[in-house]
């Protein structure tokens, strides 16, 4: 089987030239670099079916690997998007303390046992 680097030569800085001054919006940004992505890609690894798609506030340029009758499996290439704030505050109480830097059993309240199955405690 032929080695393929799955990390191919891009020239981020060229790509971000204009983003970097301002001449070019984040969706913009995404677009150009889905697009060298996809040809990076597609020039190493012509037996593809690339699709692109959006799911939860994130694009995917995928793979379909299957669709393209080769022998590998479908994966992601890429995937961006934007951060976002949370939907809601982080539960503070909950999680305080967790995990201890001491372990679990280190917690007042708390007990760990390993029971092998069919025995009693």
């Amino acid at each position: 089987m032929e080695a393929v680097d799955l990390v191919p030569d891009v020239d981020y800085a060229f790509v971000g030239a204009d983003a970097l001054a301002g001449g070019v919006k984040p969706d913009e940004l995404g677009r150009r670099l889905a697009s060298v992505w996809a040809e990076a890609y597609s020039s190493q690894i012509p037996q593809s079916s690339l699709l692109e798609f959006d799911s939860d506030g994130a694009r995917f340029l995928f793979d379909l690997a299957s669709a393209a009758g080769a022998e590998r499996a479908d994966r992601t290439v890429a995937a961006w998007g934007h951060s976002r704030p949370a939907p809601r505050p982080r539960d503070e109480s909950y999680q305080r303390g967790y995990p201890s830097p001491q372990g679990r059993t280190a917690r007042p309240g708390v007990s760990v046992r390993l029971v092998q199955p069919g025995t009693s405690v």
